[in-house]
């Protein structure tokens, strides 16, 4: 989506990656010095706050062109140079004056990160973002499109299994019908949607087993804390109330409270995937 916004207008890309942080400025260097132009030297940099540096050089060269750097994969760049964010928020509260024209986006596909190192109210980033953008996957009006070979009960069916990520739904061919899809790309050990579950959206969870096994038991059934609680092994609900949260804070798990409440007696909420 941010190639797709950046395909008319000259502006800075940069995907970080899990490599050093030496390595990386050299790839930014690279790329900031394709974007200044041949009529431009721009040397070696040998720090974030150098290169930060040059980009508002070069930003001040016209003011009436808009400087666009996007720093995409952003956990990344930050969790490989320490103090990432400190150094980027002196820089945006001294850049903004001189350079009206900059436009900084970051993006990140490590949700729980980004929620707490850039919009977080702890954060050295707080209150400097003009706007955030959670992207979230296709409805099934837009997801359907994806697969116009399948009936439209196939297709509701394939919306529950795949959902809206367009990843996803790249992977059904649609040379095969719903079920050969299916065996395919979920049920197959070799295909990669078969460890997703595991890998995709608990990147940072995965140091505690008992995230999988929460999710897991409320798929199956077991809604209501106590329950959960028994399920994977715990005293009580007291013991996965942290746990519970924080996959709620993630959309990966939803927290419903019933509306029909007995008076005098305290809600029991209730948990879906």
């Amino acid at each position: 989506l941010l190639l797709h916004a950046l395909s008319d207008r000259p502006a800075l890309y940069y995907q970080a990656t899990a490599e050093v942080i030496a390595q990386q400025l050299t790839d930014l260097t690279s790329e900031l010095a394709r974007i200044a132009g041949h009529n431009t030297v721009v040397g070696r940099i040998d720090s974030l706050g150098g290169l930060l540096a040059a980009i508002s050089t070069l930003a001040r060269q016209d003011l009436t062109r808009p400087f666009i750097l996007v720093i995409d994969e952003f956990p990344a760049l930050a969790q490989a140079a320490a103090g990432t964010e400190s150094i980027l928020q002196k820089w945006w509260d001294g850049a903004r004056a001189g350079t009206p024209n900059l436009k900084l986006f970051l993006a990140g596909s490590h949700v729980s990160w980004m929620q707490e190192h850039t919009l977080g109210e702890h954060g050295p980033l707080q209150n400097r973002r003009t706007r955030q953008i959670e992207v979230l996957p296709l409805s099934y009006e837009h997801a359907a499109a994806f697969c116009p070979h399948l009936s439209a009960r196939d297709r509701i069916t394939a919306y529950a299994i795949w959902g809206g990520l367009p990843g996803y739904l790249r992977e059904l061919d649609p040379s095969l019908g719903l079920w050969e899809n299916l065996s395919t790309t979920v049920l197959d050990p070799d295909a990669r949607l078969f460890a997703e579950p595991d890998w995709l959206r608990f990147t940072d969870l995965r140091a505690d087993r008992v995230y999988t096994s929460l999710v897991r038991c409320i798929a199956m059934g077991q809604q209501t804390p106590g329950p959960i609680a028994r399920s994977v092994g715990r005293a009580s609900a007291n013991d996965i109330f942290g746990q519970l949260g924080r996959l709620v804070e993630m959309g990966i798990v939803r927290r419903m409270s019933p509306m029909n409440v007995h008076p005098g007696k305290r809600p029991v909420p209730r948990y879906l995937v």
